[in-house]
Parts: C-alpha cells; structure tokens; sequence
C-alpha cells in the first residue's frame, strides 16, 4: 500500500468513500491478514508494508492498525527519520509467535 503525496491520498480516501487514510489502512490490512489466515491457514507468516507520507500519516496508521479488527494479531511498527535508530531497527526483527508484522513507513 502506498501513499506518498497529498493528491494520491485525497483520491484513495475518496475511492473509500470519504474515509480517513488511517482508517481505511487499517481495514485493508485487517482484511488482508484475515484473508491470509484463512487461504494460507498461516499463523501470521509474511508481512504488509505501507508507505505513507509523513511521521504524522504513520503515527495515525499505526494507532489504525493496533485498533483494527486484526489488531491483536498483528505486530505494528512505524519507520520514519525522526525515530532512534534501535526503534527503526525493528523492522528487520522477526515478529512474535502468531503474530504478522506491519511495517508503516515514510
């Protein structure tokens, strides 16, 4: 999933019918992992990255994901320049047991 300029976020919210890029990241990556789960019968092997414009976009897309359906099986991380290198570094880690990892960054 990507979003990198203003336009492209304003065309993807409005093909949603007006909802917020958060929420909609939120839904699509709760669907993908109950998708997933159920074709692959996985135990949240593979992971989702979404690239977002900004720290604010993936603070908000984070917060989306946590709070979304699919929220207590996944393992959400933000990757942007204004985070500690070791926050960053993160994304490099396997996630827990059953759990996908989602990668929202700039």
């Amino acid at each position: 999933i990507g979003m990198h300029s203003k336009s492209a976020v304003r065309r993807f919210e409005e093909t949603f019918g007006g909802r917020q890029l958060p929420e909609v990241v939120g839904r699509l990556v709760s669907a993908l992992d109950y998708r997933e789960r159920d074709r692959n019968r996985d135990n949240g092997a593979g992971a989702v990255l979404v690239f977002v414009s900004g720290a604010a976009e993936v603070a908000a897309c984070c917060r989306a994901c946590r709070e979304g359906e699919a929220g207590g099986r996944l393992w959400v991380l933000p990757c942007h320049g204004s985070l500690p290198s070791e926050e960053q570094s993160k994304v490099f880690r396997s996630p827990p047991p059953s759990k996908r990892k989602i990668v929202v960054a700039t």
